[in-house]
C-alpha cells in the first residue's frame, strides 16, 4: 500500500528520451474535370459581375482597384501554394480567407482585366486549364458576407433606418501603407459624403488589422458594407463587469500569515474596476502599484477588490478564515481600465495594450474579469478576441479570462431550458483562443438552484468558441445563486470597506486560476514558463464526471460545460506514489517528427485484468496566428499520439477508439486519457507531429509543452518509487526536494 498521498515533484524527461524522425510534407494535387467551354463561361459571367458592381459602387480603394472572391473547387485548399502562385503571377493578391476553400482577393483594374483575357482563352482553347480547372468561381462580395451578428438586421429593418448606430469596420488586409493611407482618406470623405462622421481616427491592432469606428444611419450601413475596402462591419461592441449581489459576512477578525513576504510572492494584474484595501491595510502590502492610467476617473472598487482578494488568498478563503490565517498566494497589480461604467470595443482594445506593454516583464498573469453582455457569435472573433490572442503570442503571458454570465436561469427551472439557448454561450473576450476561459462551478448545493453541487453555476456561460474551438478551457468555484430570492453564495470575498462578502459570478472563478498560475509559475525554471504553467493547468484540471466508456458525443457536451474540468493546484504542482506526471518541453517544426520516450514501471505488467491504469496526455504548443485566415485563424497544431509496447516489444498504437474530442485538429492543445490493464513494462512513447498552414515555412520552429501522467485510479500502486528505483537518475525534477512548498 503506497502511503498516504506524499508528495513528489514532476519529471523532467531529458534530450536524450526525444527522438527526431525527418518527415517529407509533399502533398498531391487532384485534378478537377471540367468542360473548359463552359466553366470557362461560368467564371467570365461571375468577373462581369465583379465589374457591374464595381462600377455602380463607392469604393474606398479608389476606382483603379477592385475586390472580389474566389472560391476553389471543393477538393482544392489554398494552403496548396501553386494555387496560390498561379494567382500571384497573374497579380491577383490574395488579402484574406474566410475558409479552406473561399478567398478575398484584389487586382488593379488593368491587371483584372488581363485575367479576364486568360479566362477567355481558357474557355476557348482550354489554354492554362491545369490552372484554371481548380477555381469554382470567381464572384462579387456579398455584403451580407461583411456584416456580423445583428448588424445585418439593423440595416435590413425599415424601421431604423434614420436611427444613428455606432459602427466599426476593418479594411481589407493586406494593403500596403500607400494604399492604407489613400483608402482611409477616402473613407471618411465617403462617410461625411452620406452623413455620417468619425468617431475617431482610425487605429491598429497589434496584429496589424486597421479598424475605424464611425456613426451612420442605418439606412446608410449596407452602402458602407458595399465598399470594397471593407473587410467586415459590425455594431460598436461594449464591455462591463456583470453587477452580482454581495451578501455582507461582516468584519471578521483575521491576520495575514507573517512568514509570507510580499516581495517573494508573483504578480497578477488585474484589469477590472480598481482596487482599493485602505481598509484592509494587512492586504495593502500585497498590491504591488496602482496604474496611473489617465482615463480611469470611473472606478468600481467592490467589483475590483473582490476580484483580487481571490487572486491573492485563493480560492479557500473561507477554509482560511476558519484558522484565523489568511495565507497570501500572489501579489496583484491594480490595472484600472474603466472611465465609465461601459466601456467600447475600442477603447478597451487600447487600454489593454496600454496595460500588457508596461507590465509584461513584472507580470506574466494578467486577469480579465470583463465581458460583453451577449453570447459570441461563433462563426466570427471579436476584434479585442484577436487583440489579446496577439498580445499573448507576442509578450508569452498568460491571460484568464471569465466565461461571461447570464441571466437565462431567471426564466425557466429547468436548466435544459438554458442549455438549449445560444444565449448562454460564452461572451467576448471569452472566444481568445490562446486565453484561459474560465467558467463557474457550484461549491454549495441549494434546493432553490437550478443545478446542484460540484455542477455547473446557472448563471455560467458555457460553450464552444469561435470556429467551435473547445471552450471553456476549465471551472473554478464561482459560487451558486437562488430562484428563490435571486440571492448570490457561495464564494468569499473581500470588499473594499474592508468587510467580507459572499457572493457568485464567473468573474470570482477566474481569479482563482490565476491564483493558481501564480503559484505555479513561482517555482518553474524554464525557458517558457508562461507555456508550461498553462500546461500544467489545463493537465491537472480535474473531470467532474466519469470519463471512462463515455461516447464521443457525451465527451463533447462536458467539454461545453466545464472545459478540462476543475482546476487542481495540488496535481498541477506534485506527482504522487500512485500518480506520476512527466513534462517536456521544447520546438518543433514541420520538416521534423518527434517521439517521447517515457517509463511504465514492472509493477504495472503484474496487476489483474480488474486493476486499471490511466494514461492522460496533454500536448500544448505555441502557434502563429492570423486573423487574415478566417477559420484558419490557427497557423498550427502540434498532434499527439500515444503509442505502447506490444507483447513482440514492438511499438503500436494506443490511442483512445473513436473519438475525435481532446484530439480535434487546429486546437492550441489536446487532451486525452485511455485506459489499460495488464501491459508490457518498458518506454513507451508519445509522437508529435506539427501540422502548419500556409505562409508558415517549413522549417519555422514552434513551441510546446508535454505533459504525461500514469495514474493508479484506486490510489494503491507505488508508481513513483517503482520508477525512480527502475530508471535511476533517469528524470529530472521540476522543483528540487530542498525547496520549501506552500499551497
Amino acid at each position: 500500500m503506497a502511503p498516504q498521498n506524499p508528495k513528489y515533484s514532476h519529471l523532467i524527461i531529458k534530450e536524450g528520451d526525444i527522438q527526431t524522425v525527418k518527415y517529407d510534407p509533399r502533398g498531391r494535387t487532384k485534378s478537377v474535370a471540367r468542360n473548359f467551354g463552359e466553366h470557362g463561361q461560368l467564371l467570365l459571367d461571375g468577373m462581369e459581375n465583379i465589374i457591374t458592381r464595381h462600377s455602380s459602387t463607392i469604393s474606398s480603394l479608389g476606382t483603379n482597384k477592385i475586390a472580389f472572391e474566389i472560391k476553389l473547387h471543393e477538393s482544392q485548399k489554398f494552403q496548396d501554394k501553386t494555387r496560390r502562385e498561379f494567382l500571384e503571377n497573374n497579380k491577383i493578391r490574395i488579402n484574406a480567407i474566410k475558409n479552406q476553400t473561399q478567398a478575398i482577393a484584389s487586382a488593379a483594374v488593368a491587371d483584372f482585366n488581363k485575367f479576364e483575357n486568360k479566362v477567355k482563352e481558357y474557355k476557348n482553347t482550354s489554354k492554362n486549364k491545369s490552372e484554371f480547372q481548380f477555381i469554382d468561381s470567381i464572384a462579387p462580395i456579398e455584403i451580407e458576407e461583411k456584416q456580423i451578428s445583428k448588424i445585418k438586421e439593423v440595416a435590413k429593418n425599415s424601421a431604423l433606418k434614420d436611427e444613428k448606430f455606432d459602427i466599426q469596420a476593418v479594411f481589407l488586409p493586406e494593403l500596403t501603407d500607400d494604399e492604407y493611407q489613400t483608402t482611409i482618406s477616402n473613407f471618411k470623405q465617403n462617410i461625411k459624403n452620406i452623413g455620417g462622421k468619425l468617431i475617431r481616427e482610425p487605429y491598429q491592432l497589434t496584429n496589424g488589422m486597421v479598424i475605424a469606428r464611425f456613426e451612420v444611419s442605418g439606412k446608410d450601413i449596407d452602402t458602407v458594407s458595399a465598399d470594397e475596402a471593407i473587410y467586415r462591419i459590425e455594431e460598436t461592441a461594449s464591455y462591463t463587469f456583470e453587477p452580482s449581489e454581495s451578501k455582507l459576512t461582516g468584519n471578521l477578525e483575521y491576520s495575514v500569515d507573517e512568514n509570507i513576504e510580499p516581495e517573494t510572492l508573483p504578480c497578477v494584474v488585474v484589469i477590472d474596476g480598481g482596487i482599493d484595501f485602505s481598509a484592509s491595510p494587512q492586504i495593502e502590502p500585497f498590491v504591488l502599484e496602482h496604474l496611473a492610467y489617465k482615463h480611469n476617473e470611473y472606478n468600481n472598487f467592490q467589483h475590483g477588490t473582490a476580484v483580487a482578494s481571490r487572486v491573492i488568498f485563493g480560492e479557500n478563503m473561507d477554509v482560511q478564515l476558519k484558522t484565523g490565517i489568511l495565507v497570501p498566494k500572489a501579489r496583484v497589480i491594480d490595472a484600472c481600465i474603466f472611465d465609465t461604467k461601459d466601456l467600447t470595443e475600442d477603447n478597451l482594445i487600447e487600454k489593454i495594450k496600454y496595460i500588457v506593454e508596461q507590465y509584461h516583464e513584472k507580470a506574466k498573469i494578467f486577469n480579465m474579469s470583463v465581458n460583453n453582455r451577449k453570447a459570441i457569435d461563433q462563426n466570427t472573433m471579436s476584434l479585442l478576441g484577436y487583440e489579446i490572442d496577439a498580445l499573448i503570442n507576442k509578450y508569452k503571458i498568460i491571460f484568464t479570462i471569465s466565461a461571461g454570465n447570464h441571466n437565462l436561469w431567471k426564466h425557466t427551472d429547468n436548466y435544459d431550458d438554458v442549455l438549449d439557448d445560444d444565449d448562454a454561450i460564452i461572451a467576448s473576450p471569452a472566444e481568445s483562443t490562446l486565453a484561459l476561459t474560465i467558467g463557474a462551478i457550484n461549491n454549495e448545493g441549494d434546493p432553490d438552484s437550478l443545478t446542484g453541487k460540484d455542477e455547473i453555476s446557472p448563471y455560467s456561460r458555457i460553450g464552444h468558441g469561435f470556429a467551435q474551438n473547445e471552450k471553456p478551457d476549465m471551472v473554478a468555484y464561482g459560487g451558486n445563486i437562488s430562484t428563490a430570492n435571486n440571492a448570490n453564495f457561495g464564494i468569499t470575498a473581500i470588499s473594499n470597506n474592508g468587510q467580507f462578502v459572499t457572493t457568485s459570478g464567473t468573474s470570482f472563478a477566474a481569479p482563482v486560476i490565476a491564483s493558481n498560475a501564480a503559484q505555479i509559475i513561482r517555482y518553474l525554471n524554464n525557458d517558457n514558463n508562461a507555456l508550461l504553467t498553462k500546461l500544467l493547468m489545463l493537465h491537472s484540471a480535474r473531470p467532474l464526471w466519469e470519463t471512462e466508456g463515455l461516447k464521443d458525443e457525451d465527451k463533447n457536451f462536458y467539454k461545453k460545460l466545464y472545459g478540462n474540468g476543475l482546476g487542481n493546484i495540488e496535481d498541477a504542482l506534485f506527482s504522487e506514489e500512485s500518480k506520476v506526471t512527466f513534462l517536456c518541453s521544447g520546438t518543433m517544426n514541420r520538416l521534423n517528427k518527434q517521439r517521447v520516450k517515457f517509463y511504465i514501471p514492472q509493477l504495472l505488467s503484474k496487476q489483474t485484468r480488474k486493476d486499471a491504469f490511466i494514461v492522460k496526455v496533454t500536448c500544448l504548443s505555441e502557434p502563429p496566428i492570423d486573423y487574415k485566415k478566417g477559420e484558419e485563424y490557427l497557423g498550427a497544431y502540434v498532434s499527439a499520439s500515444l503509442h505502447k509496447l506490444s507483447d513482440k516489444g514492438e511499438i503500436k498504437s494506443a490511442n483512445p477508439k473513436a473519438t475525435q474530442t481532446g484530439r480535434r485538429k487546429w486546437q492550441p492543445y489536446q487532451h486525452f486519457e485511455n485506459v489499460f490493464y495488464k501491459t508490457n513494462p518498458g518506454d513507451w512513447e508519445l509522437w508529435l507531429q506539427l501540422w502548419t498552414r500556409w505562409e508558415v515555412e517549413d522549417n519555422f520552429e514552434v513551441p510546446y509543452a508535454i505533459a504525461i501522467t500514469i495514474e493508479d485510479p484506486l490510489g494503491q500502486m507505488e508508481l513513483y518509487s517503482s520508477i525512480q528505483n527502475e530508471v535511476e537518475n533517469r528524470y529530472d525534477l521540476m522543483i528540487q526536494n530542498e525547496t520549501r512548498i506552500q499551497i
